[in-house]
């Protein structure tokens, strides 16, 4: 399974990560926003119904949707920088490339800067 960040319709707008993978992302969120209640209740909601579409959010509640969209690139930037070391090994004890967490990281933060112009 897998959980979908999205920005729009188009596939360069749309993010795909194992769900391990994703609550990671979620936990540096919340160790480094932990008195950001709202963005952690979409976040967490977002697993259940294996994703989040920050522009139909926005549509709902711009302030909210830019909000989760600015601290999901600020640790995605993190982890595709090396500033947060990636997990050595998946859910299933398989090793994991650094490097392709790195750029999976890398293309999340191309998609949400679109969320710039909104």
């Amino acid at each position: 399974m897998g959980i979908v960040i999205s920005v729009g319709k188009k596939p360069e707008e749309i993010w795909i990560a194992q769900n391990w993978v994703y609550r990671w992302m979620v936990g540096l969120v919340e160790e480094n926003y932990p008195s950001e209640p709202d963005i952690l209740e979409e976040l967490r909601m977002a697993e259940h119904i294996n994703g989040i579409s920050l522009e139909l959010l926005a549509k709902e509640d711009i302030q909210l949707s830019k909000k989760i969209s600015k601290t999901v690139r600020q640790v995605s930037q993190g982890i595709a920088s090396g500033h947060y070391t990636v997990p050595g090994t998946d859910e299933y004890h398989q090793l994991i490339s650094e490097d392709s967490m790195k750029g999976l990281f890398a293309e999340l933060v191309k998609i949400l800067d679109v969320t710039d112009t909104w």
